[in-house]
């Protein structure tokens, strides 16, 4: 019986290593959940509440990746009626533990005054905290549902009646981070 040479072995170990190398990247067990980022909120704003939003700066490394289970993005907005512009800073990241999502969403340390708001939309965490001043509002609104996190924080500037103002930009950033919640990466 003749045994194999070494180097036949050592070939097809080389060759079953590659395939099964390759198969693992292919199907990529370590990836997370796909999560919108500003690119993919954008329109949908600009569809439902009409007005300019423009993506001011993109989640440029996340393009070079293929792992896209979080994203850090900015878009810049003006109402239709052109009453209000800011911005919106956008935080997704994916996040399957309910429990910790939790516990992240009540550890921020709230800017302002921590508005006491019904969270509705079944969120497994929900926070929603504000300040204004005569020439601007800032609210960030803080979210856990749908193994993600979202943290959607817009900078409105006001030119008359403060506290309208702050509501408008209170129930924008529920929208926003609400979309980032439930958006699927089919559209």
């Amino acid at each position: 019986m003749r045994r194999p040479r070494p180097a036949v072995v050592v070939g097809l170990v080389g060759v079953v290593l590659a395939i099964g190398y390759g198969m693992v990247w292919w199907i990529d067990p370590f990836r997370g959940d796909w999560v919108p980022t500003c690119t993919d909120v954008a329109p949908r704003m600009q569809a439902e509440l009409g007005g300019g939003w423009t993506v001011t700066d993109p989640d440029e490394y996340r393009a070079e990746s293929r792992h896209r289970t979080s994203s850090t993005c900015e878009m810049a907005f003006v109402t239709a009626d052109q009453k209000y512009t800011g911005t919106v800073h956008l935080f997704t990241v994916g996040a399957p533990d309910v429990e910790a999502a939790r516990k992240d969403v009540n550890s921020y340390q709230c800017a302002g005054t921590e508005t006491a708001a019904e969270p509705g939309h079944d969120y497994d965490a929900f926070r929603l905290c504000s300040s204004a001043s005569d020439t601007s509002a800032l609210v960030s609104a803080w979210t856990a549902k749908n193994d993600r996190r979202v943290n959607a924080r817009v900078d409105l500037n006001i030119r008359e009646d403060p506290q309208a103002a702050t509501t408008y930009a209170q129930d924008l950033s529920r929208l926003v981070a609400d979309e980032s919640l439930t958006m699927t990466e089919s559209g």
